[in-house]
């Protein structure tokens, strides 16, 4: 008959089942703590920093003769004929509406390197200039710029400034220069390849070139014997692009911009020089996830355009696009308001909109009580920049359950409780059972 255990012996047994609990109960919080939530934390990053580029970056595109509330910068030229060979002087009044009320220019953000950026355009697209008023008077709101024109014809100005980290564009009623000469002379090509001042510009598109769709459009410069050479900034980028429609009706001043996947690709090679594999293999998780999570068609135009000069481009309708390119090659003897500019025709196909596939009555699920969807909200084209729906939107079937989402709980905030509160119990445990050892 064997002898029973003494209670030293049964304590002591328990001990090493309650060490190797805590052990494994330590290592499923370090995972949660360590890898889970770090992850899902970049993920919902990465998702709310695309939300707020959404909604917060695009500029606000008007006319100035339909302004009837907000700011508004209002074009006045001096003298009231511009002609060509002679110096004008363009003002623009920076003011709220009603009552055209002056706004302070230091009220204005600084943005690459200016308070006011001003694109003017002739009607045949040919005639481009990118210039920038000062403040040369006392008169409060007022920036001032002189310009010559060297052609007749009609022309277009727009104004872009920034206050309060909100963008800004501004049409202005178009305006006749008198002069001798053609007024307009209109030619369209799709070449790729534009030279300047003995430079060549070659420019690239990835995937189609659609409306409402994100379009990679990027930039190589080669001297005259064909070698890329590299550019020096100009106003605090490589390059400045900006984009007009044939119409008028569309302009986008764009910036060159990295994308998700490159700066990924570096946060990876520098942990995998600092940290070793196990953070190289996080990393490579975070490169899938952002994959699946329907980022991979973006990531890749962009990716495939690496090493060039690179923008991300949103047309907000199809038609025809002109695009001006500046830039300043590398030791350059330019004064700082002066580049470069080389131009492209880009023709923008309408937006393809896939319907969803018909659902047979045969399969539809019967439901006893349905929650009624509220009709979709479809975004109104605004002159300037638009930002579409991909596709048709189609609703599933409604589903009658309860989520820590659907009464306003993000997930990753409740496994973040659940851990704290798993600690807190683990943690009296532990003193527990470091009392009854002593």
């Amino acid at each position: 008959m064997p002898e029973p255990l003494d209670q030293k012996t049964i304590n002591d047994e328990l001990r090493q089942w309650h060490y190797w609990w805590l052990v494994v109960f330590s290592l499923l919080l370090i995972i949660t703590f360590v890898y889970y939530l770090p992850l899902r934390f970049l993920h919902q990053a990465s998702q709310d920093t695309e939300h707020h580029a959404d909604t917060h970056v695009l500029p606000v595109y008007q006319e100035t003769y339909d302004i009837q509330q907000g700011l508004s910068v209002d074009l006045s030229i001096t003298p009231d004929l511009a002609r060509t060979g002679e110096e004008v002087t363009l003002n623009f009044f920076v003011n709220q509406k009603p009552g055209g009320i002056p706004v302070s220019i230091n009220n204005l953000d600084i943005v690459h390197a200016r308070t006011m950026h001003v694109l003017v355009v002739r009607s045949d697209m040919n005639e481009f200039a990118h210039i920038h008023p000062m403040v040369v008077s006392a008169t409060p709101g007022v920036m001032s710029v002189t310009h010559i024109f060297s052609k007749p014809g009609r022309y277009k100005v727009w104004t872009d400034v920034t206050m309060e980290g909100v963008n800004y564009i501004f049409g202005q009623r178009e305006f006749v220069v008198e002069g001798k000469g053609e007024i307009e002379q209109k030619q369209v090509s799709f070449e790729k390849s534009a030279g300047v001042e003995g430079y060549r510009v070659v420019m690239r598109t990835s995937g189609q070139v659609e409306a409402g769709s994100d379009v990679g459009v990027a930039f190589n410069v080669y001297d005259s014997a064909g070698q890329k050479i590299k550019v020096e900034n100009y106003l605090e980028a490589p390059m400045h692009l900006a984009i007009i429609k044939d119409d008028w009706r569309q302009l986008i001043h764009a910036h060159p911009v990295e994308s998700m996947m490159n700066d990924l690709e570096g946060m990876e090679h520098m942990m995998d020089e600092n940290m070793g594999d196990h953070e190289h293999g996080f990393l490579q998780l975070i490169h899938q996830v952002y994959a699946d999570e329907g980022h991979a068609d973006t990531a890749s135009s962009m990716t495939a355009l690496e090493g060039d000069i690179a923008f991300s481009v949103m047309f907000p309708e199809a038609g025809l696009y002109k695009l001006y390119a500046q830039f300043r090659p590398q030791g350059i003897d330019l004064s700082a308001d002066e580049a470069f500019t080389a131009t492209f025709w880009l023709e923008v196909t309408p937006e393809i909109s896939i319907p969803p596939a018909p659902v047979s009555p045969s399969v539809m699920p019967v439901v006893s009580e349905t929650i009624p969807v509220p009709p979709q909200n479809t975004p109104t084209p605004q002159s300037g920049h638009y930002h579409p729906p991909g596709t048709t939107p189609h609703v599933d079937a409604p589903v009658q359950t309860t989520t820590f989402t659907s009464i306003g709980i993000d997930s990753w905030w409740v496994l973040l409780i659940m851990s704290l509160i798993l600690i807190v119990l683990l943690s009296k445990y532990v003193k527990k059972y470091i009392g009854e050892e002593t």
